[in-house]
This record gives structure tokens, sequence and C-alpha cells, in this order.
């Protein structure tokens, strides 16, 4: 009986406030667990927040900023190899050398604009009052971006009118997680798009065509999360999910047309002041790479299809929890099941109300769709090599965003319904699968014997 009552009271606890417990527990063990500078480019997002707290948003070059020489020296007082941190190099690595004047700083990310260090810079600077110990101070900035993210991801699962399950498990995968306690921008990125589906769907659900405070507050959160990482834009079709008063179209159009001016001037603005800062890789050559995705459109949707099949286990393992820098660290076979059924079968089998038409449904899967083919595009054209048959540094954190989207466009779908109306699908695609294996077989074998 005490089992059953103990079940039940967990059962009335809501949704986002065990987020919040398990978030903020969680996060705050990673804060520290992670070694310092082991997340995904920390020392560059390091050196922005450092540059924030030290009022300096003027890069010196496309590429370097000046820091005090205590911040600049630090990360590389911090190295603790890309594998494994050993308790001496972890405790003993760290000196106070208390060095004075300027630095100039490399990072590929100083011709971004603030937005998503803003929150690990405060927490930097405060910590920098309290403290002279870098590392003390790092560690304030780490905890600073965890709570900002894990507060407002609460705030997103408690206002959003469904799916709360499917934000539930996106923001505690390993991965989000991992990035919520580091500096990286990712945090910032990821916790402000939550918030502005939750603050979208919201407000289809309610039925009523936005007014001027909430589309003030919905352009607002699109010009600034589409200025923390580059490449994301076709996220925010999505806002035509919106029940615009299509009737005032002049209204609508002026809305439209300050928010893409207003996201262009940005764009200017950071290009004259910070520089352009477009770092590519030494063999690509992104005029030419574009000129090849649009003079064979086909050839380059084979090289996304033959990457995605390639990288799969990586990508997959990218999204989920490959954590810190290189290593082969893949999960064992029952981790996959554990880590894709679990949430599948949490996310899936509720049942509840939606306001989720066809056609908002169809806007979700372009907008996340889209979205991977413009990662996918934007890395081909400035990391990888002009005509290699796959795309070079494509990870599966980047389409953690996307597929959330993509998520929400099948939920509570009733395939079904869907299958039995359209009958015809399910032969089309048996019978263009057959067709597929049989010419696989027959090229396979000429390419063999011939």
């Amino acid at each position: 009986m005490k089992i059953n009552k103990l079940l039940n009271n967990i059962k009335s606890i809501k949704i986002e406030f065990i987020y919040l417990i398990i978030g903020l527990a969680w996060g705050t063990t990673m804060v520290f667990l992670t070694p310092p500078f082991q997340v995904a480019d920390e020392t560059h997002h390091y050196y922005k927040s450092a540059s924030i707290a030290e009022h300096n948003f003027i890069c010196e070059s496309s590429d370097g900023i000046l820091l005090s020489a205590d911040k600049a020296n630090f990360p590389h007082l911090m190295q603790v190899g890309p594998v494994r941190a050993k308790e001496s190099q972890y405790i003993n690595s760290y000196s106070n050398p208390n060095e004075e004047g300027l630095i100039s700083a490399r990072m590929s990310i100083c011709y971004s604009l603030p937005f998503g260090h803003i929150i690990a810079g405060a927490g930097l600077f405060i910590g920098d009052l309290f403290t002279d110990n870098e590392l003390v101070s790092f560690y304030f900035g780490r905890m600073a971006n965890l709570l900002f993210a894990t507060i407002l991801t609460y705030y997103s699962i408690k206002r959003i009118p469904y799916g709360k399950r499917i934000l539930f498990v996106f923001a505690l995968l390993p991965m989000t997680l991992f990035q919520y306690a580091s500096y990286s921008y990712d945090a910032i990125h990821i916790s402000l798009f939550i918030f502005y589906l939750a603050y979208v769907l919201d407000i289809l659900h309610k039925s009523k065509q936005p007014n001027n405070t909430q589309l003030t507050v919905i352009g607002l959160l699109i010009t600034v999360i589409s200025n923390i990482k580059i490449g994301y834009y076709p996220l925010f079709l999505s806002i035509f999910l919106l029940p615009f008063n299509w009737k005032n179209k002049r209204k609508v159009f002026k809305y439209f047309l300050i928010l893409i001016l207003t996201n262009i001037l940005l764009i200017l603005i950071r290009s004259k002041v910070l520089g352009n800062g477009l770092i590519t890789y030494e063999l690509a050559n992104p005029i030419e790479q574009i000129k090849y995705i649009l003079t064979h459109p086909i050839d380059f949707s084979a090289i996304i299809v033959n990457t995605f099949i390639s990288e799969i286990r990586v990508l997959y393992y990218g999204i989920i929890s490959r954590l810190g820098w290189g290593g082969d660290y893949y999960l064992m076979p029952f981790d996959y099941y554990q880590f894709t059924m679990f949430p599948l079968m949490f996310i899936f089998t509720k049942k509840e109300k939606t306001s989720l038409t066809k056609k908002t449904r169809i806007i979700l899967l372009l907008s996340g769709l889209l979205t991977i083919l413009l990662v996918s595009i934007a890395l081909y054209a400035i990391n990888t090599q002009l005509y290699s048959p796959s795309i070079r540094g494509l990870v599966g954190r980047y389409f953690t965003l996307p597929l959330l989207l993509i998520f929400f466009a099948l939920y509570q779908f009733n395939f079904k319904e869907f299958f039995n109306k359209h009958s015809y699908i399910m032969p089309l695609i048996i019978f263009f699968s057959l067709i597929r294996i049989i010419y696989v077989t027959i090229q396979s074998t000429f390419d063999r014997f011939y």
C-alpha cells in the first residue's frame, strides 16, 4: 500500500517540475564532472564569454580578440587530453600566474554576435568579482548557462499545451545536458528555441490571432536565436503556424518586412564591426561547391544520402550522447535499444488532444527537413573538399532542433487512418523498393565482374 501511495504521489508531480529537479541535479554534476575545455569548441566559447566579461566586443582580427593574459592563457594551463583526465592533470595543472597586459586570443567565433555568450559571460564576470582564481570563475560561467537553459526549458514545458513529454525527452538527452552545462552557445540556442516553439504552439492551441505583444516577443526570439547560430533559418518557417489575420495583409506584410530587415541589418553590423570571420576548410572552395550543388542537385542528394548512411552510427550517437572530443566511444547494442525505444514509448503512448492539423504538421516537417538540408549544404560548402563523396564534419548534435520539429509533426498522427485513406501509398513504396533492389543487384554484379 505504501508503495502504491508513493507511486501515486510521484505521478501527481507535474512533468516540468520533474524535469527541473533532474536537469539541475544532473546538469550540475556534468558542470563539475566534465573537465574544463573538453566540450566541443569550449575554448572558443570561453574566449567569447571572457571578452564579454571584460567588456571587449570588438575583434582585433577576424579570428582574434584582446583578452587579459590570465584569461587568454587559462585554457592552455588546463589541457587534460582528449580522452581521459588523469587526477594529477585535472587538479595540479592549474596555476594562477597573475600575468598583466593583454594577449590576442584566437577563436573561430569572434565574428559572432554576443547573444549566445552573454549568460556565460555574465557568470564569468560575477565569478571574477568574488575571486582571482580563473578555475573558480570558469565554473561560475558554466553554472550560469546551466541555470538559464534549465529554468527556461522548465517554463517551456510548463507553457506548451501538448507534447510536454517530447520537450522532456529532448531536454534530458545526455548531449543536450552536456551542452547546457558548458560554455557552448548551444545551451542558449536550444533552450531559447524550445521556449519559442512552446510559445508559438500555445498561441496556436488557443486559436487566437497573436496580439502585438506576442508578435514582438516572437520577433525578438527569432532575431536572437537566428543570430546565435547561422544556418538554422528554416526552423522559423514554423512562424506560419500562427493564425495570422491574412485579411489585413498590409499589417502582416509590414511585420515580416520589419523582421527580415532587422535580421539583415544585424548581419551587416556584424560584418562591418566584427568582420566576416567565415572559417573554411583549407581544401574547400565555397563558391565552386555552391555551383556544383546548383548544377548537380541529384548528385548532391546522393552525397547527402551516402553521408547519412555511412555515418549513421556517429550521427545517432552524436544526437544522443557522444560527449567530449574524439574517441570511438560507441554504445553497446542494448544501449542503442534503450536510448531509442524507451523515449519513443514514453512520448507516443500518451494520448492527448492536440491542435496539430495536416497543415501544421506539414509546416513542422518541412521546417525540420529544410534545416537538415541547409546545415548539410553549409558544411559541404565550407568544410568539405570539392567533389568529395561525403560531407565532412557532420555531427549529430546539429540535428537536435530539426528532429524536435519532426517529432512534433508526427506526434499523435493517426498513421492507420492515413494509410487506409491513401491505400495506394504502401504498394508504391513496395514497388519502388523492389525496383531499387533489382537495380542495385544488377549494378553491383556488373561492377564486380566487368
